[in-house]
Order: structure tokens, then sequence, then C-alpha cells
């Protein structure tokens, strides 16, 4: 299966997310033993494990154990919140100069009015985020990381063990650009499934996820 019919398989919101974190900057990187330390600070309060738990993982499954981190890159974001709020604004322009050379009356200027409405709340949410990516760029020049998570690659599947993410960057959705980082990485490898460590809830034998 291709990563783009594996991408359209995803529910709109999670591709929704996937994409508000790749426009804020997300990356995802491949941790080594240097960064458990990093790792550890987003998931240690989730099991009562020390970092020598993890440690062991990593060192006796002797390179089927990874981590990987989502990092925000405030250099990205910047040029990424500056390319759409460029967009966004051209666009606005063009409702505007539509309206004021438009004499119809009725359902059509009412759509064109509706349009230009939405595109001025668009365009102050992008001016907004890119505000933030200044600052963030200001506070933090070399980025920040903010998540996580270890798996376990083993026969032809890959296993989530636990992953972790900043609280404090919650609404940047790193942790579904991770996960989806890793389903593309992982199914280019030629894996046949990701265990995300989690139950359905559903136990209807004849449905696809019990």
């Amino acid at each position: 299966t291709s990563n783009e019919k594996l991408y359209y398989q995803l529910s709109k919101n999670t591709r929704n997310k996937i994409n508000k974190a790749s426009s804020c900057g997300v990356e995802i990187h491949q941790g080594t033993m240097e960064d458990l330390g990093v790792f550890y600070e987003f998931i240690k309060r989730k099991q009562r494990k020390n970092i020598e738990f993890y440690r062991s993982i990593l060192e006796n499954f002797h390179g089927d154990a990874e981590i990987y981190l989502a990092h925000i890159n405030p250099t990205k974001y910047i040029k990424k919140s500056q390319e759409l709020y460029e967009k966004e604004y051209n666009r606005n322009e063009e409702l505007n100069e539509i309206l004021q050379n438009n004499s119809k009356t009725g359902k059509n200027l009412t759509k064109i009015i509706n349009k230009k409405m939405e595109s001025d709340k668009v365009l102050g949410l992008y001016h907004e985020q890119l505000a933030i990516a200044s600052k963030l760029f200001q506070d933090h020049p070399e980025g920040v990381t903010i998540g996580g998570c270890m798996v376990i690659r083993y026969n032809q599947g890959i296993y989530l063990v636990i992953e972790g993410l900043d609280k404090n960057y919650r609404n940047y959705n790193g942790n579904y650009l991770l996960k989806w980082e890793l389903i593309k990485k992982f199914n280019n490898d030629g894996y046949s499934f990701f265990d995300l460590n989690g139950i359905s809830g559903e136990f209807n034998e004849k449905h696809k996820y019990s």
C-alpha cells in the first residue's frame, strides 16, 4: 500500500492535525542513546519505570529498539507561517477587488461577502501564527523538542512502547505527525503493521478493529 493511500485512509480530522503540525515547523528525527534523557522527560510520569529501564531496552534490542523525537524548527515555522499568510492575503485582496467591482445583488453577492468574511478570519489566524512563530524563534533560535516515542521492530511489525508530549506544546499536534512519519518510514521499509499499544474498545469479531 502506498503512503498516499494510507494517508487518505486516515480521518479528515487526523489529516488536518498532521498538516497543522507540519505548518508549525514540526520535524521528526531519530534519536540516539544521548537523547534518552530528553525522551525520558516526556514519559517519566506515565509509568513507574526509571530511565534505566528504557536504556536497557535500547541496549538489549541491539538496534531494533529506537526512539524518535518531535522538534519545532523555528526557521521553518516562520517560513511556513509567512507562506500561508501571504497566500491568504492575496486571496483576500482578490475577494475585496471583486466586491468593489461587483454590481450584482442577491445570492452571488452574499456568497462573495461570506467568502471575504471567512478569509478575514483565516488571515487573522495566520497573522497570529506568524507572531507566535517569531516569538518562538526569539526565545528558542535552535528550536525546541516537544515530544518523543520509543518503538521496537519485531518480525513484520512495529510496536509502540510508549510516547509522550510536552503539554505546553500540545496544540502543535507533534504526536500526530510523529506517528504519521513513522508509518511512512516503516511502510517504505516493508513492515506490515504498526501496533500503537492501544485498545479499540471494539470486540465484535467481524469488526476490523476487534
